[in-house]
């Protein structure tokens, strides 16, 4: 655990306290793990868990995965498993059933870009653009 010192008073023409305490976090987190700070003054003791933001690198859909956003993007509510895999049997977009179910899990997990619960929408996998289910205004 890193201590901060913090025991001088602030000239009135000084930089905020924040920035100068971010500039310094910014320079423990040069090795990119997550750092816990403790930091005392005036009698009052502040904890602070801090990480480095990950920029998420852009994913690039399988082509079973970019199906699956497409029919879930079309149909515009959501959809179980079995729908999905139903409606790709349909338009002959032949994929195994567990990589349907694969990329389903991917997409809701790993790439954030479906959610799964029930809402205004129905019930199963859903556009993440359409909020968390239970957080829209025609949920139930």
């Amino acid at each position: 655990m890193h201590t901060l010192p913090i025991h001088q008073p602030r000239a009135p023409d000084a930089p905020p306290l924040s920035a100068e305490l971010l500039s310094h976090l910014a320079g423990l987190l040069a090795d990119g793990r997550p750092l816990h700070v403790s930091m005392s003054a005036a009698g009052v003791c502040l904890t602070l868990s801090v990480a480095p933001v990950r920029t998420p690198q852009p994913h690039a859909p399988s082509p079973c995965e970019a199906d699956v956003v497409t029919i879930i993007r079309e149909r515009g509510r959501r959809m179980t498993t079995e729908e999905v895999k139903r409606v790709l049997q349909t338009r002959n977009q032949v994929h195994g059933d567990s990589t349907v179910t694969k990329a389903l899990a991917d997409l809701c997990r790993r790439h954030g870009m479906l959610t799964n619960g029930r809402d205004g929408r129905g019930r199963g996998y859903g556009l993440a653009e359409w909020g968390e289910p239970g957080q829209g205004e025609n949920d139930s």
